[in-house]
């Protein structure tokens, strides 16, 4: 057995990290003795900085210092629509960064996500450390099915900044199909759904004795049980405006109130049919203080989020479609994240699929015992096999030709549910004379419109030979390794020669920028 490989679950909720010993994973506890952290950060008024249970604890009375849900934002680009939700619905301060990247700004003191992610990582690290008696150097890290290269790659550097060296990025739900699979004699298909703080993947998967392959996939990075929060923190802004004729919600200690208040009537109604709701001096009035108290109902909590519901139903009919199967294919459903445990969620899976989901699997910890369960294997020479797939489409189309000839769709150069690691290559003729340059734009995503996907990146390719329109071809090689991270290279298709080029348009850090946060 090599150096300890060890599992971490970074969640948009809670952090956690699991090892394996004598063959059996188990996820890690605190001194407390409590198996998840917050995935929440905070900057207090000295400059000092917390996290997990500390910084939850501040996240009324430190609302400008504490940051929570930074998984939604990282690796994004400024402008992604989740951004400018996330300016609309969180009292902390959002900031765009130099590669127009997104940023928090805690009391001052401004921090890529990376780096927020990153001492929630160092965090789990010392945790396996301290249990295992040595030092940890490697890991397994998980992340959403849904998450592009971007993401994954800022997720990736995360670790980096913390210290450790990720030997692989596994999907969320093939993670948890590993848990699934302990003990199975015979390979079995299920699908597993993840609904948890921040993102929803549906993703269906043969698991066997010698690991899992992912079928097909369907997701949303941005649909989770934060937005079920939100839904409840809007009706409550609504209620107490009808009342008192002022919008708590553009203020923010009360907006941190709210969401407090939210996310304990949410746990509630998954076990009761009413809640009660007092929240007193939400803030101040003409003749002072003013209270909120309101009864939220189970039903009425299920009419504010039916669509969310309905909408994971829709992805999961999506992969299974994919996978070119029926629900009465499928030999067992396994149900990810807080979330799920609302009635009404149980409710729409058992319609769906047509019957429960399985129960021996632990939807908050088997993510990080799969991740611990894969960490084992390549530290013993890597004996399960996973195969992950790309969620969605990836595409290249020249710049001059959405420009000039107004083209809306993308040629794709790697289709949904390929699985990894692929490779595929297209090639671009010159289309003027004697041109010098050209610029390639990679996106990805669902549909293949240009303008209705994520754009990855731009290749600025420098030194074309002088020619004739036509005569020059340019070809892109596009790589996506088994983690699901972008890389290129580009060549005179006719003379065989590499040409240069530089990736912009991306958020990704700089590896100077990377060196300087890992020697904070």
């Amino acid at each position: 057995m090599g150096a300890p490989v060890i599992g971490i679950d970074l969640g948009t909720t809670s952090t956690r990290v699991a090892v394996v010993e004598d063959g059996i994973p188990r996820v890690l506890q605190d001194e407390a003795g409590r198996s998840a952290m917050p995935a929440m950060l905070a900057v207090t008024a000295e400059g000092a900085l917390q996290l997990g249970y500390d910084a939850a604890a501040q996240a009324v009375s430190n609302v400008e210092g504490v940051v929570y849900a930074a998984k939604r934002l990282i690796g994004r680009h400024w402008a992604s629509p989740p951004v400018a939700d996330a300016l609309g619905t969180k009292p902390y301060r959002v900031v765009e960064g130099p590669h127009h990247d997104v940023r928090v700004d805690l009391r001052g003191s401004v921090l890529a996500h990376p780096e927020v992610s990153a001492h929630l990582i160092r965090a789990m690290k010392a945790l396996a450390e301290g249990h295992l008696g040595q030092g940890v150097e490697r890991c397994v890290l998980s992340v959403p099915a849904h998450f592009d290269p971007d993401q994954r790659q800022a997720t990736r550097d995360a670790a980096r900044i913390a210290g450790l060296e990720v030997a692989r990025l596994i999907s969320e739900p093939t993670a948890a199909a590993l848990t699934y699979g302990l003990g199975v004699q015979a390979e079995r298909t299920v699908a597993v759904l993840d609904l948890g703080g921040g993102t929803f993947d549906a993703s269906v998967v043969r698991v066997g004795p010698a690991g899992a392959e992912v079928i097909a996939t369907a997701g949303d990075t941005y649909l989770g049980g934060e937005d079920l929060t939100d839904r409840v923190v809007q009706w409550l802004g609504s209620a107490f405006k009808s009342e008192h004729d002022i919008d708590v919600r553009r203020r923010r200690v009360a907006l941190a109130r709210l969401r407090e208040a939210a996310e304990a009537a949410k746990v509630t109604l998954s076990h009761a049919d009413q809640c009660e709701i007092d929240l007193p001096a939400v803030v101040a009035g003409p003749q002072g203080s003013l209270d909120l108290q309101v009864t939220l109902t189970r039903a009425e909590l299920e009419a504010l989020s039916s669509d969310i519901v309905e909408r994971c139903v829709a992805l999961s009919s999506k992969a299974l479609k994919a996978a070119g199967l029926v629900a009465e294919g499928l030999d067992d459903v396994v149900l990810l994240g807080a979330a799920t445990r609302m009635p009404m969620v149980q409710r729409a899976v058992r319609a769906f699929f047509g019957r429960a989901p399985v129960a021996s699997v632990h939807r908050d910890d088997s993510v990080a015992l799969g991740a611990a369960l894969l960490g084992a294997s390549l530290a013993a020479g890597g004996v399960t096999r996973v195969v992950d797939i790309t969620p969605r489409h990836l595409g290249l189309v020249d710049a001059w030709s959405v420009v000039e000839h107004d083209v809306e769709a993308y040629q794709t150069v790697i289709t949904a549910n390929s699985p990894l690691p692929t490779v595929a290559t297209q090639v671009f003729p010159t289309t003027r004379d004697d041109q010098s340059t050209i610029i390639i734009m990679v996106y990805q995503g669902s549909s293949r419109r240009w303008d209705q996907s994520d754009l990855l990146g731009e290749l600025l390719i420098t030194d074309l030979p002088p020619a004739p329109v036509g005569q020059v071809e340019v070809q892109v090689t596009v790589e996506l390794t088994e983690d699901g991270l972008v890389g290129y290279s580009v060549r005179d298709a006719k003379r065989g020669t590499d040409l240069p080029f530089a990736v912009t348009a991306t958020p990704q850090l700089s590896d100077d920028e990377l060196l300087a946060m890992t020697m904070k």
